[in-house]
């Protein structure tokens, strides 16, 4: 069986990665952008965070009670698959 030997391209190739600042920028502007009223974080000093929220603000309205019919609050696409590996 013949043998062919292909060479890799010789190019140089750059790769830009942002510095601690550049990220943290990103970070936070993320963490503006998904910030929901009700909820409140809090950046640790060593790059963690303390997330502070209601746990009731994301409860759908009826679905106080555990024992609540869950069909009422899901898509029709979920319950067709549902109901699809039910049957």
């Amino acid at each position: 069986m013949a043998e062919i030997d292909k060479s890799l391209p010789n190019t140089k190739t750059t790769i830009e990665v942002p510095g601690q600042a550049e990220t943290e920028q990103i970070i936070q502007e993320q963490v503006e952008q998904s910030q929901d009223s009700s909820v409140e974080i809090n950046m640790d000093e060593d790059g963690g965070a303390e997330i502070s929220f209601d746990p009731s603000s994301a409860v759908p309205m009826g679905g106080e009670d555990h024992y609540a019919n869950l069909a009422e609050f899901l898509d029709d696409d979920v319950l067709g698959e549902v109901g699809s590996d039910l049957q």
